[in-house]
């Protein structure tokens, strides 16, 4: 199942976060006291995911391809690009990020499923102001070499506070064993300079037969990750039976599925950094 992400799974995109001096908002009930909630946009139609320009600019994907243009507080009518895309149960366009330099090379990547059924990462092009892109500038960075299934594909893109460019890919279950396999990007955190290429110092680059682009295995279906202050990478591990994780990521961890889920101890693995069960625990 997926982890729905506060900020664009809904209807509606909306920011969620804390407010000083607020105790309570009334309007929303549902939030915890100090919060409050602003919608954004409305009309979206299966958003997956959202990336900030820096003039403010808020670029939003759907999951059957559309990027579209929030600007002024004002979704546009047609999108940037959109991407041909396999829409399965938890397919399509899921991660999106834009360079660091995007005032100027216009650079946006994106996590998709094609329509021959394969997780890829790629960068586009955004040119026109920031309002359109061309699917003749894509440049793909990475390509899963399996047949992807209709979940647990190419999730979440982000840009690292180290400058580098990760993403995250799901277990192609039913293939379960994917993830402790460094031959197969599946299951893992992945970590790429933002030319496509491989940092010299991630953790299995110089690993014969590994795929050079792997930071951390052993997940079943990290969908949505992100940076703590100190830099390090946090996940969540979308779980299967019994136990949901959020995984603080070491460089070249192992999180130990498909052999456990949830806190394992002193099992050899990496244990959660928080878990919660699907059932009671006495």
């Amino acid at each position: 199942m997926l982890l729905a992400s506060a900020v664009a799974i809904a209807a509606a995109t909306f920011v969620v976060g804390p407010v000083p001096g607020v105790a309570a908002n009334t309007a929303f009930p549902d939030l915890p006291n100090g919060f409050a909630k602003v919608e954004l946009a409305q009309g979206l139609k299966n958003p997956t995911a959202i990336a900030f320009g820096p003039n403010g600019d808020i670029y939003i994907a759907q999951q059957k391809g559309a990027i579209l243009l929030d600007r002024g507080g004002v979704v546009q009518s047609t999108p940037v690009i959109t991407i041909p895309s396999d829409t399965g149960t938890e397919t399509g366009v899921l991660g999106l990020a834009l360079d660091p330099n995007f005032a100027t090379n216009g650079y946006m990547y994106v996590g998709y499923t094609t329509v021959d059924k394969h997780a890829q990462l790629s960068r586009f092009t955004v040119t026109g102001g920031g309002t359109t892109a061309s699917l003749a500038s894509e440049v793909v960075y990475w390509r899963g070499d399996q047949l992807q299934v209709f979940h647990h594909a190419i999730n979440d893109v982000h840009i690292g506070p180290d400058g580098k460019l990760w993403f995250s890919v799901g277990d192609n279950d039913p293939s379960i064993t994917n993830a402790q396999t460094l031959t197969n990007g599946y299951g893992k955190i992945h970590r790429l300079n933002l030319d496509g290429s491989v940092p010299a110092d991630d953790p299995f680059v110089n690993v014969p037969g590994a795929v050079r682009s792997i930071y951390a295995y052993g997940l079943r279906n990290p969908y949505r990750f992100t940076f703590l202050p100190d830099g390090r990478a946090m996940t969540e591990d979308t779980g299967s039976s019994y136990w949901e994780e959020l995984d603080t990521l070491q460089r070249g961890g192992n999180y130990g599925w498909d052999f456990y889920e949830g806190n394992c101890f002193s099992c050899g693995y990496i244990n959660p950094a928080y878990a919660y069960g699907h059932l009671p625990v006495g």
